[in-house]
């Protein structure tokens, strides 16, 4: 509590606060009321990276997925990853067809509203010749 105003709260623990209201007219109390505050936790801020489909073939689509749990909304993302384009992509989600045979990754950095970051984890895909095609 702010011992100059002592109806402010500055800080709340996790858990239950009561908080108590008077209002004041000509210079005397005349109404008092309580009332609970719950303060929950923060949730934790985080990220998983997903590909799809995985394995992949040369000429597929490829999607990268960085999901997110927590933080605060709106989120930015900065992407960096094998023939990611530049400048970096700026959504949750990305796609890109591959023209190579090799071993792909990806990984993404997130920055929430709050200025709080999170990773999505470097991830790797395989991506191979297409077995529909046959050599002449």
């Amino acid at each position: 509590r702010n011992p100059d105003y002592p109806g402010e709260v500055l800080a709340v623990d996790d858990g239950i606060a009561t908080i108590t209201v008077t209002g004041v007219s000509g210079g005397t109390a005349n109404k008092t009321t309580n009332f609970n505050l719950t303060v929950n936790p923060p949730v934790a801020f985080t990220g998983s990276l997903d590909v799809s489909p995985s394995p992949s073939y040369i000429g597929q689509q490829v999607i990268w997925t960085c999901n997110i749990t927590g933080g605060t909304f709106p989120y930015t993302y900065v992407w960096t990853g094998t023939n990611f384009p530049s400048p970096s992509p700026t959504s949750g989600s990305v796609s890109i067809t591959y023209q190579s045979a090799g071993t792909k990754t990806a990984s993404a950095v997130v920055t929430d509203a709050l200025g709080a970051t999170a990773t999505c984890a470097q991830k790797s895909l395989i991506v191979g010749l297409n077995p529909k095609f046959k050599e002449f």
